[in-house]
């Protein structure tokens, strides 16, 4: 075996699909890695107070760098197998499939670059404060922010396309290396607030109020969009061959990664369920964050407060991600062709090319709902006598 790391063990029950299972020796302890993130701002903030109104504004501006580079195991990831029963859950031992040396897959990694993504943040606001009556607040405000679409330094990203032609199987669907941003500017996050408070006598008030806050994209995750510039080898048996790929005794076969012009490294192997792939939505917009309230307070004697408050909010357009790649549910009722299915799954998939294909997109919306009523007891000071 190549003498660049350790190599990496894990156990393995189902040969036919074994890509996780127990390590073991601690695969993050032999390898090197190193993340560094940076966040350089600039704010400005005005307070103009004039008559009735206090305005407010404001701007800032943030730079986000990201460097990661990803631990990888040039020596290999070996899964153990072949004494389990082919395609039979809960048979066989994963350590006995070890110590006889029966590797039933291995992966082979390399870090050929560095994750670099960058961000420009920009945000500005204008706000009034108003006395409208003398019993009556009125807060009025305006925000607006802009987040550059995902890209990283030197253009070293993937992007799935689904019309492109795989240059490795020949299949619709591939994996393209864009220079330029993975999305189009989204400048339409116009964000207002307003908020009243009205002291309906000296006792009673009611308060109440609506904002609209943007939330960052930035990524779902370390090394997204990253494939073949993280380099992956995969010796695996054909989707459906129980047998073990070589015996631990024999090594493994010579593993050579093939540089590219633009510096990816395609994937290598004829087995792909393990080779992945991200998609990252064109249309991507910034999620957004609704909120609102209303309640009551209400001070009916002189040491008892009681207060009653409604809260709401919703999440639109969430960044999410799911794997597109999985076996329609609805595939077949026949057992048979669903026993031939379990047994090569890989040949069943969309894309059988590629193992998961994570698109990350505005999937997410959620809401919630809640009143609280709470009742405060001020206790009166109690003299004492020296």
């Amino acid at each position: 075996m190549s003498p660049e790391t350790f190599p990496f063990f894990q156990a393995c029950n189902n040969q036919s699909n074994c890509t996780g299972g127990t390590g073991f020796f601690r695969q993050n302890a032999l390898n090197a890695s190193q993340e560094v993130g940076e966040d350089f701002t600039f704010q400005n903030n005005l307070t103009k107070v004039l008559n009735k109104h206090t305005l407010k504004f404001g701007y800032e501006v943030i730079r986000t760098r990201y460097n990661s580079l990803v631990p990888a195991t040039p020596s290999g990831s070996y899964a153990f197998g072949g004494t389990d029963f082919p395609f039979r859950p809960n048979t066989g031992n994963a350590f006995a499939a070890f110590l006889l040396g029966s590797v039933s897959n291995a992966e082979f990694t390399q870090a050929v670059t560095t994750w670099l993504p960058r961000w420009w943040s920009h945000a500005w606001y204008v706000q009034d404060d108003v006395k409208l009556f003398r019993n009556v607040t009125l807060n009025l405000g305006l925000r607006w922010s802009y987040e550059s679409p995902y890209n990283t330094k030197y253009g070293f990203q993937s992007q799935f396309d689904p019309n492109a032609i795989d240059p490795i199987s020949g299949r619709r669907g591939a994996i393209t290396h864009p220079n330029g941003p993975l999305a189009s500017k989204d400048l339409n996050n116009f964000q207002p607030r307003i908020g009243v408070a009205w002291q309906i006598k000296p006792s009673l008030v009611f308060r109440s109020s609506f904002g609209l806050i943007t939330q960052d994209l930035m990524t779902n995750g370390l090394n997204q969009n990253f494939e073949e510039y993280f380099a992956t080898a995969s010796i695996q048996a054909p989707p459906g061959d129980p047998r073990p790929v070589f015996q631990l005794s024999q090594g493994p076969p010579a593993v050579r990664f093939n540089i590219a012009a633009d510096g990816s490294v395609p994937f290598q192997g004829s087995n792909f369920s393990n080779r992945s792939a991200s998609w990252f939505d064109p249309n991507m917009r910034m999620p957004y964050i609704m909120n609102w309230s209303g309640g009551f307070q209400w001070n009916f004697t002189q040491n008892w407060l009681m207060e009653a408050t409604y809260q709401g909010s919703r999440g639109v357009r969430l960044l999410n991600g799911w794997d597109i790649n999985q076996i329609p549910l609805n595939i077949s009722t026949d057992r048979t062709v669903l026993q031939t299915i379990f047994q090569a799954n890989q040949n069943y998939k969309p894309y059988p090319h590629f193992g998961t294909i994570r698109h990350y997109s505005n999937y997410g919306d959620n809401s919630y709902h809640g009143v609280t009523l709470r009742g405060e007891k001020r206790y009166s000071p109690r003299s004492v006598t020296p």
